[in-house]
């Protein structure tokens, strides 16, 4: 998901690549949460019961087993909560 952070920094925000790139770099070390067949399951009950795209809620999910408690996102709906996790755009004006 990186890759998608890197795309939307440089295009929305001008912030320059070589910036986009350290901020990359520092976010890969943190610890992935892998993809595995109950993420798959869970992500595809949200995406039910919440009427999310599968991707967006793969995210979610993924975020929620991360313990995040706000997730930057342009595609989804601002302020928008999910147990204990906050969506923001960061984007927003």
């Amino acid at each position: 998901m990186l890759q998608e952070f890197y795309a939307v920094a440089i295009r929305k925000t001008q912030l320059p690549r070589e910036a986009a790139r350290k901020v990359v770099a520092k976010y890969a070390e943190w610890d992935p949460i892998r993809t595995d067949p109950l993420l798959i399951v869970s992500a595809s009950k949200l995406e039910e019961d919440h009427s999310l795209a599968l991707w967006d809620a793969l995210i979610v999910e993924a975020a929620l087993r991360a313990g995040a408690t706000k997730l930057l996102s342009e595609d989804m709906q601002h302020g928008r909560r999910f147990g204990g996790l906050l969506i923001e755009n960061p984007f927003r004006p």
